[in-house]
């Protein structure tokens, strides 16, 4: 099959799950499934049936967390396949700044922490927002204004304090 513009592209999941009143999407909750009756019942008889297969062949189901730290996605081998898909904390909190009328970049280059600081500063960014493993575990940030002073907030103080320090004044 050829992939020339002018060929059919493949159905969306997102589009049929809405045309078949199965689920939708909204913008509340990035990525995350909002099911509707019929397809809640249609989920739960595919995970059903899942379920009985695997315990005839003698598999035991187990549960993990959807949200884990970069280094565990790396050592299972899913961080190097998947990782551009994947919806992370740095994504989460910029998604609420920009929801609050901020204008946001999230910095993933490979360069250490200290000279992506110089680099904010030198493009007069007025605050960085640090997310590393701590802030990540703990859901919190730190943030960086421009003169150096550096505070280690909550995710939701975090963004309650960069909206009003970018308030404009009245």
């Amino acid at each position: 099959m050829s992939n020339s513009d002018d060929s059919p592209s493949p159905p969306d999941h997102r589009d049929l799950g809405n045309s078949l009143d199965l689920f939708h999407f909204q913008d509340d909750a990035p990525g995350m499934v909002f099911w509707h009756p019929r397809g809640f019942a249609l989920y739960n008889a595919l995970r059903d049936a899942a379920r009985r297969r695997c315990v005839a062949e003698g598999y035991s189901e187990v549960m993990t967390p959807q949200v884990l730290r970069e280094s565990i996605w790396q050592r299972s081998g899913h961080w190097t396949h998947y990782h551009e898909d994947m919806f992370g904390f740095d994504d989460a909190l910029a998604y609420v700044l920009r929801g609050a009328g901020l204008r946001v970049g999230v910095d993933s280059d490979p360069d250490t922490l200290g000279r992506r600081i110089v680099r904010a500063h030198t493009d007069s960014v007025p605050f960085a927002v640090i997310l590393g493993d701590r802030e990540v575990a703990t859901r919190s940030a730190t943030i960086r204004q421009r003169g150096g002073e550096n505070r280690l907030l909550s995710e939701a103080d975090a963004a309650d304090f960069l909206v009003n320090q970018c308030r404009p004044p009245l």
